[in-house]
């Protein structure tokens, strides 16, 4: 069970397909954790690229089990890269809204009013985002959690892939035949 710490962690939840809880104590997963001195022998996930080095620094001593989906700073050998493998992901959903601003601001985005997890299916409802400033992938080209989503909702992030304007796809204005192969 992956412990809710807010949007990153239901991105997550979606992705690996597990549930989500808001008791530490039952959760056996860990997404980008804001206080890491807790957490120990529990398998981490990192999927922003400004997560704090020194939180790592922290994660890693208490013997943690880290998987990063974006390239982190040099000098963890014991952190797993494991990006995120574009597929059609029915759990992420445009919810119908486009988040256009001159300057992101990843602070209101994280507020639930940009977005909507289901409980009761486990599905994410997330905008479109149309603003410069957003990490949607690190510098190597892996997708951010921000940019998975991204990618679900219809914004072609990546264009080097099948996966393009999943949008269309799971509202059925594009069939699944629209999903070619490059």
């Amino acid at each position: 069970m992956i412990y809710f710490e807010g949007l990153y962690s239901i991105i997550e939840c979606t992705y690996i397909k597990d549930s989500i809880g808001n008791k530490s104590g039952e959760c056996d997963i860990f997404v980008n954790p804001a206080s890491p001195y807790y957490i120990a022998g529990k398998l981490v996930i990192i999927n922003r690229p400004d997560y704090s080095s020194e939180s790592l620094k922290i994660l890693v001593q208490n013997s943690n089990r880290i998987i990063s989906r974006v390239i982190i700073p040099p000098g963890f050998p014991e952190i797993s890269f494991q990006p995120y493998i574009l597929r059609v992901d029915m759990d992420i959903m445009w919810n119908g809204r486009e988040y256009r601003k001159n300057e992101f601001k990843v602070d209101e985005l994280l507020d639930s009013g940009w977005w909507d997890f289901s409980m009761e299916s486990y599905t994410l409802y997330f905008p479109k985002i149309y603003t410069p400033g957003i990490q949607v992938k690190d510098p190597p080209g892996n997708l951010t959690a921000l940019g998975y989503a991204s990618q679900q909702v219809g914004i072609n992030v990546r264009e080097d892939t099948i996966f393009t304007n999943l949008d269309l796809v799971k509202c059925k204005k594009l069939g699944w035949e629209g999903l070619t192969y490059l």
